[in-house]
């Protein structure tokens, strides 16, 4: 499930997984923009460890969004 956490302007695209794993998708203004959340759909991507609100998390370079809802 993707959703948006936080508050303006420091909102993330989050990524929620059936194993209670959480990712921030890295995505480019034309990508976050078609993007229309909460939004069940399968992500794929790189994923590496940055930070995000001052604590290390697991983010995903995201290469493609897949689902029946966009």
């Amino acid at each position: 499930m993707i959703n948006v956490w936080g508050a303006e302007p420091f909102t993330g695209i989050v990524l929620h997984t059936d194993d209670r794993n959480t990712y921030v998708l890295v995505l480019d203004d034309e990508e976050r923009g078609r993007l229309v959340t909460p939004l069940s759909a399968r992500v794929s991507g790189r994923v590496y460890v940055d930070t995000w609100r001052g604590q290390p998390f697991a983010h995903i370079d995201v290469i493609s969004v897949d689902s029946s809802d966009q």
